[in-house]
């Protein structure tokens, strides 16, 4: 699995490495990801998570946009 090969994907200020899940989908939101992160970077803190469906990603870029960057910024990884 990619993810357990390459832990060290983002680094917070503290020097901490994060793992966090984004995804489109159709109905499944983010299913077992985050728990899968978990298990697989054990030394990773794994931030919230963030799901949208299809259908928003595609037909309402707006809200899309805006609900990304409302995630992003609820995580404060910067």
């Amino acid at each position: 699995m990619y993810i357990s090969k390459h832990q060290r994907t983002a680094e917070t200020k503290t020097g901490a490495f994060a793992q966090s899940a984004f995804c489109t989908h159709a109905g499944s939101g983010l299913s077992n990801t985050v728990k899968t992160i978990a298990s697989k970077c054990p030394r990773a803190t794994v931030l919230n998570g963030f799901a949208m469906s299809g259908q928003t990603a595609q037909n309402s870029q707006a809200a899309a946009k805006r609900d990304t960057l409302k995630w992003i910024d609820g995580i404060k990884l910067k």
